[in-house]
């Protein structure tokens, strides 16, 4: 099962900049008064690394309605299957290799992809693998599938 390292979500309804890293456990708990933005989160989550190819966005999905402010919402993803891990698939966007060698023994288990889903005026959803040097790959519904992302909510038509 993949693991999630780091959020980054901007401009997405109730949210205008929220980044988190080191997400070091297998379990988060996000606490919070109602309304907060708690489920806005997990819905960021869902989109980034959900597996279909047809997501509905309105002006509503922005911050403030504001459609002049891209959606952006990046997801680092590790532990990943290998076969995204290939070089010819993902494998060599993995900001893992580029950052500078520590001395340590190369581990595929420790290699990351971030994964940014980008909204525009335009309303259509756009998914690509981005490295640390900004170079980016579209990443399909297929592959994104692969990851094995699911969304458990209180009504069975946001499964």
């Amino acid at each position: 099962m993949s693991k999630i390292e780091s959020i980054t979500i901007n401009n997405f309804r109730g949210i205008k900049s929220l980044e988190t890293t080191s997400l070091s456990e297998r379990l988060i708990i996000l606490i919070g008064r109602g309304d907060s933005g708690k489920s806005t989160i997990l819905t960021a989550i869902n989109y980034a690394l959900s597996p279909a190819w047809n997501l509905s966005f309105s002006d509503l999905d922005f911050y403030n309605q504001d459609i002049c402010n891209p959606i952006e919402i990046n997801v680092s993803v590790s532990e990943l299957p290998s076969s995204l891990l290939k070089d010819h698939k993902f494998g060599l966007l993995s900001p893992s290799l580029s950052e500078e060698d520590s001395g340590e023994k190369f581990d595929p288990g420790k290699m990351t992809l971030n994964i940014r889903l980008r909204v525009d005026d335009s309303l259509e959803p756009k998914w690509t693998v981005i490295n640390n040097f900004g170079t980016e790959v579209p990443i399909s519904a297929t592959d994104r599938a692969k990851i094995g992302a699911t969304l458990v909510a209180d009504y069975c038509d946001n499964h």
